[in-house]
């Protein structure tokens, strides 16, 4: 189950973090962007290859500060998409938990959860979907990279080894989201998948196109939120 795109990357995590012993039990984390979305469709796509008695239970984090919208819908949309595509997969209901957000970084918001998942074993793994950079392998032309004024600095990561005593893993942390882009293309996913996906921070029912997300996006696969 190896992903690749025309360039040469490669990224194989599904056998290494989930076939591994008895992880039966998989939250994928859904924030209703391209990212967490195609992470959940591999998920269920090598569950449904492989035969395995996996069950995935989506989770979504809601900002309450986001009035005009609501971002569980969208997770919930993506979900029963995915559902629908691999009828043979267990995929459980969405667990939503709200936060008030008042920074850029949720981090801080989203890891009390993760705690109290791992602490209490809820789940047996967890993944959150968080690419590279734009223009990471050639950080020196800047003309092919969207502004990152806005956008939370994302490290500089290397693939590292599985450990498997970890609870919490970032499988797509060294693409970036050309790569993913290329596998929405590459799966057909371009007319189903990619249309329900919101990247745009702004707290209203369209894309901004200003923000660094929209941009990141436009970037990638030369549309914005909803294919516009």
């Amino acid at each position: 189950m190896i992903l690749t795109d025309l360039d040469g990357n490669r990224c194989d995590w599904f056998k290494d973090y989930i076939d591994y012993g008895e992880r039966l039990n998989i939250a994928p984390w859904v924030s209703g962007g391209a990212d967490s979305a195609f992470t959940l469709f591999w998920i269920a796509y090598c569950i449904s290859k492989t035969n395995l008695p996996y069950t995935i239970y989506p989770i979504h984090g809601f900002d309450t500060m986001r009035v005009n919208v609501n971002s569980f819908e969208g997770a919930e949309d993506i979900v029963n998409e995915v559902s629908s595509m691999f009828p043979n997969v267990n995929i459980k209901e969405t667990h939503v938990f709200p936060y008030c957000k008042n920074t850029l970084d949720k981090t801080k918001y989203h890891q009390p959860m993760i705690d109290y998942l791992a602490r209490h074993k809820k789940y047996d793994i967890t993944f959150w979907s968080l690419t590279r950079q734009p223009g990471y392998v050639d950080p020196e032309s800047l003309d092919s990279s969207p502004p990152m004024a806005e956008m939370k600095k994302r490290s500089v990561l290397q693939e590292r080894p599985f450990d498997p005593t970890k609870f919490g893993h970032q499988p797509i942390q060294h693409v970036d989201k050309k790569f993913i882009a290329h596998q929405y293309q590459k799966y057909g996913l371009m007319d189903s998948l990619y249309p329900l996906t919101v990247s745009c921070l702004a707290d209203q029912p369209y894309p901004c196109r200003n923000c660094a997300w929209c941009q990141e996006k436009f970037w990638a696969f030369g549309s914005y939120d909803g294919g516009i």
